[in-house]
């Protein structure tokens, strides 16, 4: 457990998955539009993603491992991601490796803006390698929450685990 240093008995940010999830919020609502979405809307919490979604996850880790960041959707939610991230024509169909890298980037650009709004509370905080998962690799956990999202129909949920 982290502790603030002007108030050792005080719990950090870096405690809760709510306040995690909250930053998690936040930075995807502006990432969409970055990224050539919609703005990113929250449609449901839930403690565990949808069976059959796939996508990529990516830690975010300082001192210590802090939280895995998840960005899944189904096949249509993929290749419309991948649409938007490579200005594809909206006919084109992405081949599968483009989907998950499309994904990753989404993923990495989503937990790059959670380092730069948490880093503050770990300098030392970086972002680990994205690896692709899918929706049964995040068993429900009491300190897991997912959000079920989408950017305009773009269907996906972000799951976020505090490690």
């Amino acid at each position: 457990m982290h502790k603030d240093p002007s108030n050792p008995g005080a719990p950090t940010p870096f405690d809760s998955v709510e306040h995690w999830t909250e930053v998690v919020r936040g930075c995807a609502a502006n990432v969409g539009p970055m990224m050539g979405l919609p703005a990113c809307q929250v449609l449901a919490t839930l403690k565990a993603p949808p069976a059959g979604l796939t996508g990529v996850a990516i830690t975010l880790e300082g001192t210590k491992p802090h939280v895995l960041i998840g960005v899944l959707s189904n096949q249509v939610g993929r290749s419309a991601i991948a649409r938007a991230v490579f200005q594809m024509a909206p006919d084109e169909r992405p081949k599968p490796e483009d989907e998950t890298d499309a994904v990753g980037e989404l993923a990495n650009v989503i937990t790059g803006h959670v380092k730069a709004a948490m880093s503050q509370l770990d300098k030392t905080m970086r972002i680990g390698l994205p690896s692709a998962v899918s929706a049964e690799a995040f068993s429900s956990r009491t300190d897991q929450i997912t959000l079920r999202v989408s950017f305009g129909t773009v269907p996906a949920a972000l799951v976020v685990t505090r490690l």
